[in-house]
């Protein structure tokens, strides 16, 4: 069953992304998980979709969610990683920017992972020896040559230079960074392991380089799901050390 793990994840994805698209808004029902992090009733309902799933084709296998309600099974080497609504604050504004994220370990090592911004059914699926990438609604000229930022970004005086274009969750935005001839994809909020993590491995399975806002390598591993990082840097080996120039002058 695992052979076919990218079939398995986009025909989740494609559900998730029908189930985001008929959710009514008025429905969504809005509170607060901690300080400055808002969650919905969407959030908890793709969340217990994808656990749904998951038990029912692999039972053994561990499942470690943003939204709580882990199951563990230390004996099993298989980990899911779900972030159901990356970009829970865009889908309460209104925006087309949000993302659900799977992601598959096994052992501390990335497997698999897949990511679909339900509002344009644009998807990407990446093992270890295959990239899938389906954009049916979205003119890649739009982001050749830009440097993508979240939609809430404020420009650093230091980066008005550069080509800057709000777009997306941290996940979606690094797969249009490493689909459409990007600058580079960059986060200037700490970010959670559930952020980083994801979009790590899709740009890494394109050859993209990944830092943190100082220039450190970013790892993909599950060791530490609690794990912080300083913002992140997505770019081309020969670009990072502009744009970190960029960012600290």
């Amino acid at each position: 069953m695992i052979e076919n793990i990218n079939n398995i994840i986009r025909n989740w994805l494609l559900e998730a992304a029908e189930i985001c698209r008929t959710f009514p808004r008025e429905a969504l029902d809005v509170s607060e998980k901690s300080p400055g992090h808002k969650v919905t009733a969407l959030d908890f309902t793709i969340d217990r979709f994808l656990k749904k799933n998951i038990r029912a084709l692999f039972p053994d296998h561990q499942i470690v969610s943003e939204e709580g309600n882990d199951l563990i099974n230390s004996e099993s080497p298989y980990t899911w990683l779900l972030d159901p609504i990356d970009g829970t604050s865009y889908l309460i504004q209104g925006l087309q920017a949000y993302s659900v994220v799977i992601m598959l370990f096994k052992n501390d090592s990335p497997f698999a992972v897949g990511i679909i911004n339900p509002e344009t059914n644009s998807y990407w699926v990446a093992t270890n020896d295959c990239f899938e990438s389906h954009m049916p609604n979205i003119n890649r000229l739009d982001f050749k040559g830009k440097l993508l930022a979240s939609p809430n970004y404020k420009c650093k005086s230091s980066l008005l230079t550069l080509n800057v274009h709000p777009v997306g969750s941290i996940a979606y935005r690094a797969c249009l960074g490493v689909c459409c001839d990007s600058l580079g994809v960059l986060s200037l909020q700490n970010l959670s392991s559930w952020d980083f993590l994801p979009a790590t491995f899709i740009a890494q399975s394109k050859g993209f380089c990944v830092s943190d806002l100082d220039g450190n390598p970013l790892v993909c591993s599950l060791k530490d799901t609690k794990a912080k990082s300083r913002g992140l840097i997505i770019t081309k080996t020969n670009e990072l050390e502009s744009i970190l120039k960029w960012i600290h002058v």
